[in-house]
């Protein structure tokens, strides 16, 4: 089946109990996730310092066959590729904001082993990203302000989100189509309308009071359903 029909969810972890963060991503492995989400953060490109090298290569073995797609939001990320990467992440996504030389960086991701990434920022137009859509794994369209969790989305990106999932369509390219940022059961579903195919859920996933198995699957079904319309 083809990335333009088929729903995928990434829980991120920004949102898990770190104290026991390794049975969170076992738990969302164990829930049928399809990538589990790690956000770096440098303080400098977003505001807030989460983890780096270490945290990801603590968790690799919970995660399993389950790929960890890391979000670079950090200045100039091809300092920390070889490190992020040894570590054992899968994907990395990197910030068209946040790099001098995109194409060189999205280079360097891809001499590592690793499939690359590229993310835009809600104000920030899609061009940057159309030039690399036939060699990334995964384009990224911010549906929150980059940073913290937990932020309202913001539904002016579905404009974006269309004119990108209309132009990877009409080019049969085979990369992901990925928003993150205030997805929930309230807004998954205009989301898979506009276009996006994968999902980054933070406290859509961790933190409620059903178990991480069952968010994931009330998630994925209404995007399902969606995506049936």
């Amino acid at each position: 089946m083809s990335r333009h029909n088929t729903i995928k969810i990434a829980p991120s972890i920004l949102a898990a109990d770190f104290a026991r963060l390794g049975d969170d991503v076992a738990a969302a492995v164990q829930g049928g996730a399809d990538y589990i989400h790690v956000d770096v953060m440098d303080g400098h490109f977003v505001p807030p310092i989460t983890f780096g090298a270490q945290m990801i290569g603590a968790i690799k073995p919970y995660a399993g066959v389950v790929p960890l797609v890391v979000h670079m939001m950090v200045e100039e990320p091809a300092r920390h590729i070889e490190h992020i990467a040894r570590a054992g992440a899968d994907v990395i996504v990197v910030h068209a904001e946040a790099c001098a030389d995109l194409a060189g960086t999205v280079a360097a991701v891809q001499e590592t082993g690793a499939q690359a990434g590229v993310a835009v920022r809600p104000e920030t137009p899609i061009d940057s990203i159309l030039p690399f859509l036939d060699e990334i794994e995964i384009a990224l369209l911010m549906t929150v302000n980059p940073g913290y969790g937990g932020q309202p989305y913001i539904p002016e990106v579905e404009t974006k989100i269309a004119t990108m999932r209309g132009i990877i369509d009409s080019r049969g390219l085979n990369v992901e189509l990925e928003v993150d940022g205030g997805i929930n059961e309230n807004t998954i579903e205009q989301a898979v309308r506009a276009g996006a195919r994968l999902f980054v859920a933070g406290t859509a996933v961790y933190g409620r009071p059903e178990p991480v198995p069952e968010r994931i699957k009330i998630l994925r079904e209404l995007a399902e359903n969606a995506l049936r319309e």
